[in-house]
């Protein structure tokens, strides 16, 4: 089974396209503010080390489905977000 990243599992969007997919991919669920789903791990996704490490670790087989919304301030960089 192909396994799929989704970032923003705990929002109202990355919530759904979880349950949607589960029969069909091994989801891994990430979240930054709270676990919605039981195998979720946390990253932040403004902290490009940590998001290099963790795609580096799970290798995912399909491109990930970004559902989290990033901010850009002076000290942060955007990261681009696409659903």
């Amino acid at each position: 089974m192909e396994r799929l990243l989704i970032t923003g599992a705990s929002g109202l969007l990355g919530s759904k396209i979880v349950e949607f997919t589960r029969e069909d991919y091994d989801v891994i669920p990430l979240h930054n503010t709270k676990p919605l789903h039981l195998n979720s791990s946390k990253l932040d996704t403004t902290n490009r080390k940590e998001v290099f490490n963790l795609f580096n670790r799970i290798k995912p087989d399909v491109s990930s489905i970004q559902c989290t919304l990033c901010h850009h301030t002076k000290d942060t960089p955007s990261i681009v977000v696409s659903l």
